[in-house]
């Protein structure tokens, strides 16, 4: 009976700690800046420091597209399209190798 209630009160605490998780995640995007800020946090990160992918995910809808900009090969401007998902199978290993930040140059809301 003591193994049963101890095994209830551990199962309950991790229960709050994912609510709680996700209370936290519910806040980012209550307003623009909020979510802005949680995705640069999100994708932000040293190197070998793991990045927030589930935070991030919970920043968009189902049908979101992220546009990356940049110059190709040829140093022409080009774009690439993905959903968060091939954004996450695309920069995880290199921000984690070799760390990246991103920084604001500019907010107006």
């Amino acid at each position: 009976m003591r193994f049963l209630i101890i095994l209830i009160l551990l199962i309950l605490s991790s229960v709050e700690t994912v609510t709680a998780q996700d209370r936290d995640y519910n806040a980012d995007v209550e307003t623009i800046d909020g979510m802005v800020e949680a995705l640069y946090a999100t994708i932000s990160g040293e190197k070998g420091e793991p990045r927030q992918w589930e935070r991030f995910r919970k920043l968009f809808i189902p049908e979101a597209r992220l546009i990356s900009t940049g110059k190709n090969q040829s140093r022409e401007l080009s774009y690439s399209v993905s959903s968060p998902e091939e954004f996450i199978e695309n920069a995880n290993d290199y921000f984690v190798q070799n760390g990246f930040f991103e920084y604001e140059t500019h907010r107006s809301v």
